[in-house]
């Protein structure tokens, strides 16, 4: 017995190990310990690593960490539909009116009878005087890799076509100047704001965004081909501010818009 405790006075001596550590664990429960840690490493490299993998999931300890795969809507595991969404598809329990001034779908409800004004309204369906337009870009992301630039990070540029028409018939277009125009960037949340005017006599807005990678060469067209449409903006106060969302499978964009 006395040979034993010899034995284990010289491994704990000899040991980087505190003495009192020696006094507690033996050499073999340190490294189990040790091995243990090593393990938790590597899985904690990994479940970092599925963070920016190019998959649309949502993942709640990605987002809490490092900011990424927050969006419910892109998940495929998601039953989540957007507003936007199901405007589009007609399943929004929202009326048709509220559709089309706030998404720009379903706007063929428009006719002479919702222009109707009241006699006991001084307000008309058109604007009376030229109105400004106060725009304003409030987020962008992107979500594909397929994206020309470093760690497939793109340089998005984004932009606005603004068409004003009078009982149908088109008046103004308007391309605004770039509101964001970035380098490898893959998320910008912020405000930038530009003023236009819209004429005299104008009764409907639409509003067209506009998303380019910019290349040194060529620069690449992300853009999702949608348009958002308000009608009868003569009724629009300055207190209307309108909000939309833009997204495909290559960015989100969200922005707002009032006249005054």
């Amino acid at each position: 017995m006395k040979f034993f405790k010899s034995i284990i006075s010289i491994l704990c001596l000899a040991s980087t190990i505190p003495f009192t550590a020696c006094s507690k664990e033996s050499p073999f429960e340190v490294a189990e310990d040790e091995i243990a840690n090593a393990s938790d490493d590597v899985y904690d490299a990994k479940r970092k690593s599925m963070c920016f993998n190019d998959k649309d999931e949502y993942n709640s300890w990605c987002c809490e960490m490092f900011g990424e795969k927050c969006s419910v809507k892109y998940s495929s595991s998601s039953s989540y539909v957007s507003e936007s969404e199901k405007c589009r598809l007609g399943t929004s329990t929202y009326s048709n009116s509220y559709c089309c001034s706030n998404y720009g779908y379903q706007c063929s409800y428009s006719s002479s009878s919702s222009r109707y004004v009241s006699s006991s309204s001084s307000a008309l369906y058109y604007l009376t005087t030229a109105k400004s337009m106060k725009i304003t870009l409030t987020y962008y992301k992107q979500l594909s890799s397929n994206w020309d630039g470093l760690d497939n990070a793109g340089d998005p540029e984004v932009s606005f076509t603004i068409y004003t028409y009078s009982d149908g018939v088109l008046g103004q277009t308007i391309n605004t100047t770039t509101f964001i125009d970035k380098q490898d960037t893959r998320l910008w949340s912020g405000s930038v704001t530009k003023s236009y005017t819209i004429n005299k006599g104008t009764d409907q807005i639409k509003i067209c965004p506009k998303v380019i990678d910019e290349d040194v060469s060529v620069n690449d067209s992300y853009t999702s081909g949608k348009c958002f449409t308000t009608s009868n903006i003569g009724y629009l106060k300055s207190t209307d501010i309108k909000e939309h969302e833009d997204y495909n499978s290559n960015y989100d964009l969200e922005w707002k818009w009032y006249l005054f």
